[in-house]
């Protein structure tokens, strides 16, 4: 007879298709001693919605329509009110898991474990590593940054699925920049012994990558193929959340290389919704996620709203899950950088106290007129297109904000 407590997995789609279905097949592959594992699949207003017949290769799938999309948290939601989570017979622990993660057999157990070792223990972080493996290359090359602004020096545009780590910063959505005298970029490593990059600058410079030098400008952008490295890594997306002196929650061991430095358990300040463990009776008492959130800081929130209540969260190593980065919607895409910048002032004023929103708020205010001077205005006197991308989305975030703040929470959001 299966001992242990009853766990269920919500994972939320909109037009996965092939991928949300290897999704679930990973999850069915699940080795767990305990009572059998409920799948629950909460489609949000696919076009082509995956079927019964879809996923005839993982049975037992329940399938909830949300008859829309009302975002990552309101599916989860929808998921949570579809097992009777916090009702009689409902689960004893709910597992999040992105539809572009995929988990290896033995996560669930570690997770298990790491949420029983305390009643105060609410949730537990699983290792969210990139999909797929990687090879490291080397960009090197001493640039002069820009006096202000952004830390711009050299562009480099890498091959589709890459992961840009230390020395890299993202300016603009997909569009990575460093301006250090090293940076490392993680390829996929894929067949094949050579990988090409597009190199551009903000002045004249000797660029090297992978060992190859190429000489860029920004109006002279320079294509090198390099040779692909032969050494190996996965790469870390997140060891659970941290807050930061300036107010943002970020992913512990982002974009860092897999070595063994992630690979010790503990406490953490907060969890991501990508691939984690709740106990019910956390849900029950802190609430579900705010569905006004629609997507990204829904798991900030209730990290904090559990942390205000006395709740404490795991990171456990052992659970190891692989992660399609932006698979559903883009990596650093626009639609996420306006919601990461509202959705950031939403949360810390409700939890960061009055002083550090105030100071989140202002800068962001002042941000939005930076930006709108420097690319917009300084751009049109010097006779050069206007770009109000970083102005745009910082001034609706603040309106935005501003709204979901002044609206009512529906029954059960928050507790």
């Amino acid at each position: 007879m299966s001992t242990g407590p009853t766990v269920a997995v919500v994972v939320v789609d909109h037009d996965g298709g092939a991928m949300t279905a290897r999704c679930l097949r990973h999850l069915a592959a699940t080795e767990w001693d305990g009572p059998p594992l409920r799948l629950v699949l909460v489609d949000n207003g696919s076009t082509t919605p995956l079927t019964a017949a879809d996923l005839a290769d993982v049975p037992g799938v329940e399938l909830v329509d949300a008859g829309g999309n009302p975002g990552f948290a309101g599916g989860v939601n929808l998921g949570l009110t579809h097992l009777g989570v916090g009702r009689p017979g409902g689960p004893a622990l709910v597992a999040l898991m992105n539809n572009d993660a995929f988990v290896e057999p033995g996560w669930l157990a570690p997770l298990v474990e790491a949420v029983s070792l305390d009643g105060r223990v609410g949730a537990a972080a699983a290792k969210l590593l990139f999909e797929p493996v990687f090879a490291p290359v080397v960009v090197a090359g001493a640039v002069r940054p820009q006096p202000r602004g952004p830390a711009l020096g050299v562009r480099v545009v890498a091959p589709p699925d890459s992961v840009f780590g230390a020395g890299f910063v993202a300016v603009r959505p997909g569009e990575w920049w460093t301006s250090g005298t090293e940076a490392v970029v993680y390829v996929p490593a894929v067949s094949g012994d050579q990988v090409s990059f597009t190199i551009e600058s903000v002045e004249a410079a000797s660029v090297v990558v992978g060992g190859v030098t190429a000489a860029a400008t920004k109006s002279a952008p320079a294509a090198v193929r390099v040779p692909l490295p032969a050494e190996r890594t996965s790469v870390v997306q997140n060891a659970g959340n941290e807050l930061t002196s300036s107010g943002w929650v970020r992913d512990r061991g982002a974009r860092e290389p897999d070595d063994g430095r992630w690979d010790t358990p503990g406490e953490v300040w907060g969890w991501c919704g990508g691939a984690v463990l709740l106990k019910a009776d956390y849900l029950d008492d802190v609430g579900w996620m705010d569905d006004r959130l629609f997507l990204y800081w829904e798991d900030v929130d209730l990290s904090w709203r559990g942390l205000d209540r006395g709740w404490r969260y795991r990171y456990e190593p052992a659970s190891v899950v692989r992660h399609r980065h932006g698979a559903s919607m883009g990596d650093r895409s626009p639609r996420f950088e306006l919601l990461t910048q509202r959705n950031r002032l939403v949360v810390l004023a409700r939890h960061a106290g009055r002083r550090r929103a105030a100071v989140a708020w202002a800068r962001t205010a002042a941000e939005a007129a930076w930006f709108l001077w420097r690319d917009g205005l300084r751009a049109v006197l010097g006779g050069h297109r206007p770009d109000l991308f970083r102005s745009t989305v910082r001034a609706r975030a603040l309106v935005q904000a501003a709204r979901i703040l002044g609206s009512r929470p529906a029954a059960g959001r928050e507790r």
